[in-house]
């Protein structure tokens, strides 16, 4: 919902990776595990391997923000997560009001209600959720338009349908989860 670009170190902060290794180190790694011999446990002999190339890391700026602005994000609608960004002043709020005001309305209100539902899902459930958000976005106006605008012309200016966050109905959104 932010709009955020994460690091690495965020990345693993929030779980979303097990280790950190420089870009850099990815061939010696390939040809590391290349040259493994597999002993009675593939995935230990693998992951001995990868932690040997394994980096430190790092305090995650911005799962600290992210703590910071839990509150803000807490809200059931993104009406009123953006009330609230609107209401603070410091430069992350203002910096993720800024990226998500410019995106698409259905697509906020269909990522905030992925969010939620995700909450509740196991990870096979998550990805089949979002292979069907995947294709009903391609199925529909906004994911063109921004194409369109953001690469193809490059006016910046995408014609979203709707328009304004007050004409993505609950229907509409409940449209994208239909298979």
């Amino acid at each position: 919902m932010t709009g955020t670009k994460i690091n690495p170190d965020d990345c693993l902060a929030l779980k979303l990776v097990d280790t950190k290794i420089k870009s850099e180190s990815l061939n010696h790694l390939i040809e590391a595990l290349v040259e493994t011999t597999f002993d009675k446990d593939a995935f230990q002999s693998v992951d001995a391997v990868i932690q040997s190339f394994q980096q430190p890391a790092e305090e995650s700026s911005f799962l600290l923000q992210m703590k910071k602005r839990h509150n803000d994000f807490s809200h059931h609608t993104i009406e009123n997560i953006i009330q609230k960004l609107e209401q603070s002043s410091d430069d992350f709020s203002q910096q993720v009001l800024k990226t998500i005001t410019l995106k698409s309305p259905t697509s906020l209100k269909v990522t905030l209600e992925a969010l939620r539902r995700g909450k509740q899902l196991d990870f096979d459930a998550c990805m089949q959720q979002e292979q069907i958000l995947m294709l009903n976005f391609l199925k529909n106006h906004d994911f063109m338009e921004g194409i369109r605008a953001l690469i193809i012309d490059k006016d910046q200016s995408p014609q979203w349908k709707p328009n304004q966050l007050k004409f993505v109905s609950q229907a509409m959104v409940d449209s994208y989860f239909l298979s």
